[in-house]
């Protein structure tokens, strides 16, 4: 939930930017630009709380190799 909260903010901190700097690019481009730091910064965060479960990586090969097995 916070990286997702992260990625809306900051998504909404470059839209906002943009509109007051008066840069006229088309629309898809601050939609696709927010929907890429959301995905991303979402994304990220899943990745690093996957890491962060195991000391290293032979702590996560055998909890892949047991829970495949299964």
């Amino acid at each position: 939930a916070s990286a997702i909260f992260l990625g809306m903010l900051w998504s909404s901190a470059g839209i906002l930017t943009l509109f007051i700097a008066g840069i006229h690019d088309s629309a898809w481009y601050f939609v696709a630009g927010a929907i890429v730091m959301v995905v991303g910064t979402t994304v990220g965060g899943m990745l690093q709380i996957r890491n962060t479960r195991f000391e290293n990586r032979e702590d996560y090969l055998e909890w892949r190799d047991k829970h495949v097995a299964s």
